[in-house]
């Protein structure tokens, strides 16, 4: 690790996409999706490099337009629907530290969420400080009581759907929370040899619904415009 590397931020951006043709540069307010992802990172003053991974040359010109760095293009076994992203990550982190060396702390993003703030990730990175974590994962809460929900079977019978001790009011439920993709932000060593991200000395940042969103298709797109418009 160089004296000077202390946090780096990969975005991963691929192409192609079945849910929302494009989604990663799909129009959102005026400027292409990716610009949210990227502003409010470089904003935090944060990162050393902010690196853009895609297979995509329109994403990459897109990309260096608003600021980040695209020094390689992914190659196209790792931007298929049935690629890992952890492949993914860990192919830009291989190339990363050939070129620049080694970093401290990894942001990894999705550009799939608009809402985020410069401060969301400031916050990420003290609690990453404050809890000597290897791993800071944001997370909301559940709308709806994950004891309500179930597999159903062959024959679509109700019966023992939800279990006794669970059949009240939702308010008198334990809360729940689900990891919500916003952000990921650890150890270089993490990212880079874990497979399992829960098996670490990770941590949870409770994420508020208001700015939790994955936009994969048309209703999540529409979802992340009517909170947008909450938040403006």
């Amino acid at each position: 690790m160089h004296k000077n590397n202390h946090n780096l931020c990969i975005i991963l951006a691929r192409g192609g996409s079945k849910g929302l043709k494009n989604k990663n540069i799909i129009d959102f307010y005026g400027k292409p999706l990716i610009y949210y992802t990227i502003k409010p990172i470089l904003d935090s003053k944060l990162f050393n490099k902010v690196i853009v991974s895609t297979d995509s040359k329109k994403i990459k010109e897109y990309s260096i337009n608003f600021g980040a760095e695209v020094p390689f293009l992914r190659p196209k076994y790792l931007s298929d629907d049935k690629s890992s992203y952890k492949d993914a990550l860990r192919h830009a982190l291989i190339w990363t530290e050939k070129n620049y060396g080694r970093f401290q702390n990894v942001l990894y993003a999705y550009p799939t969420n608009p809402l985020r703030e410069k401060e969301d990730f400031i916050e990420a990175h003290k609690l990453l400080l404050k809890k000597k974590s290897d791993l800071i994962i944001s997370v909301t809460e559940d709308t709806h009581p994950i004891y309500w929900s179930n597999k159903i079977k062959k024959n679509y019978s109700m019966k023992n759907f939800v279990r006794a001790k669970y059949c009240k009011n939702r308010q008198l439920l334990p809360k729940t929370y689900h990891v919500d993709g916003s952000i990921w932000f650890g150890k270089w060593e993490t990212f880079y040899k874990k497979r399992n991200f829960y098996k670490v000395n990770s941590h949870a940042m409770i994420y508020p619904t208001s700015k939790s969103i994955d936009i994969d298709n048309e209703y999540d797109l529409l979802m992340a415009k009517l909170k947008y418009e909450k938040k403006r």
